[in-house]
């Protein structure tokens, strides 16, 4: 008597739908079966306070980078809330993880190892700025590298002041305190990120046409960067993510409300 063919034994429970998960991140972050389960593993964000990037009116009040990382997350089925440190400590956090991204932060090579490099986000002029009513006289002088400048702590800015020949430079935790370094004199430039150096301007109900911008200095690459655990898996399913918003025309949005003119999405 014949025995009967035995059959294969049944794949583990959740097998099936673990490869169409693997499946939904190669084909661009989306799980093959809908959005039911997040493309991306939970993450946390960390955003130092960047008016209008991050914030608009007080941490309560989304800026236009955190309208888009949130797009993103909804992208990929996650809710993404950020936290609000000073600058040099939410730098440091992302560095140590786990798991934590943040943006916007300039792509450097003195950085490069320290982080994961996730998702471009757009280039930005970093320029000089002044008090209106002293740019004549500023001007007149000439020698910009042996005035007084004062920029971002932690940021990629005073080493490349240094680079530059600028002899005296000093730092301040935040761009409000930038602002206030040349209200009170104490500082005759301002050094950082045109965006947000009008963008805090603006939020602290300054009047524009009190503050001058200076030559342009350098331009910079700026990224949602992550603690070095992020697999590359992240990174891919992120960028889906914001073709997707380009495609949509959410993302020209962004740019167009932040004055931004140059991305920089296939730089890398």
């Amino acid at each position: 008597m014949r025995r009967p063919r035995s059959s294969p034994p049944a794949p583990p429970r959740g097998a099936g739908l673990r490869r169409r998960g693997l499946l939904g991140l190669a084909l661009g972050g989306l799980p093959a079966l809908g959005r039911s389960a997040p493309a991306v593993a939970p993450f946390s964000l960390v955003c130092p306070e960047f008016p209008p990037f991050t914030v608009e009116k007080g941490a309560h009040a989304p800026g236009l980078l955190i309208e888009l990382l949130q797009a993103l997350g909804r992208e990929l089925g996650m809710t993404l809330q950020a936290q609000y440190y000073p600058f040099a400590r939410a730098a440091l956090l992302a560095q140590r993880g786990p798991r934590v991204a943040i943006a916007p932060l300039a792509r450097t090579a003195e950085r490069e190892a320290q982080y994961r490099w996730l998702l471009p986000l757009f280039v930005q002029p970093y320029v000089l700025l002044a008090r209106s009513a002293g740019w004549p006289a500023l001007k007149a002088q000439g020698d910009f590298e042996g005035l007084r400048v004062v920029a971002l702590r932690g940021s990629v800015s005073p080493a490349r002041l240094r680079e530059l020949q600028y002899r005296r430079v000093s730092e301040e935790g935040s761009y409000e305190h930038l602002l206030r370094r040349l209200d009170e004199g104490s500082a005759d430039f301002a050094f950082g990120s045109q965006p947000l150096l009008l963008g805090a301007v603006a939020s602290s109900g300054r009047r524009r046409r009190d503050y001058q911008l200076g030559p342009v200095l350098d331009q910079q690459e700026v990224w949602l960067a992550g603690s070095p655990d992020f697999e590359e898996a992240d990174a891919q399913a992120l960028r889906a993510a914001l073709e997707r918003l380009r495609r949509n025309g959410a993302y020209a949005r962004f740019l167009q409300k932040a004055n931004l003119t140059a991305d920089i999405l296939s730089s890398r």
